[in-house]
């Protein structure tokens, strides 16, 4: 899409996002310090900042805000804030699935991808499989028509790996699922 139809889509798909994580912020407080940091999440009431330690600046204490190096007004920040928790509490209510993170790491060694299935990341699941379903063949045909035992062992030991990757990437997944469903700890 070029041209006016472009132009038309970008001003019809809403105003964009002020904040995001990982966005870094600047925050001018009423006590007169400058906080900077990168945004870590949604908070009611709050900006966590993320840097050399996480911080949370109140709301009430903030005068005025830059992101990305514009500036932004309280109001926008409040808003924005406001929506991202109000997504966090969508999410929180009907979460993906998020079993303990053995259980997809086990899985991704069975077949790698499985693991991801396990943690409702279908595309990446598929990936996955496909990387390991292509290794398996290759191993099977080398060592069956190609009589390459060899070239087969080297193969399967490739695809050891690649589960092992598919393990590891599936547990954190699952990892930070569950991290991020626990309660808020109280207090800045």
């Amino acid at each position: 899409m070029t041209g006016p139809a472009s132009l038309l889509a970008v001003a019809l798909s809403g105003p964009a996002r002020a904040i995001s994580p990982g966005d870094d912020v600047w925050l001018y407080t009423v006590d007169g310090e400058v906080l900077q940091g990168a945004w870590l999440r949604p908070l009611p009431g709050w900006v966590v900042l993320t840097g050399e330690q996480d911080r949370r600046v109140p709301l009430t204490e903030v005068l005025e805000v830059r992101v990305k190096g514009a500036a932004i007004s309280v109001d926008r920040l409040h808003a924005e804030l406001d929506a991202a928790w109000q997504g966090e509490l969508a999410w929180r209510a009907d979460p993906p699935p998020h079993p303990a993170p053995g259980v997809p790491a086990a899985a991704s060694f069975v077949w790698a991808g499985l693991g991801h299935a396990l943690v409702g990341e279908g595309r990446q699941a598929w990936r996955w499989a496909a990387v390991d379903a292509g290794l398996v063949g290759a191993a099977l045909l080398t060592a069956t028509v190609g009589a390459q035992p060899g070239a087969a062992l080297t193969i399967g030991v490739v695809d050891l790996f690649v589960r092992g990757a598919a393990a590891g990437a599936s547990a954190r997944v699952a990892r930070r699922t569950r991290a991020r469903l626990l309660p808020e700890p109280a207090g800045p």
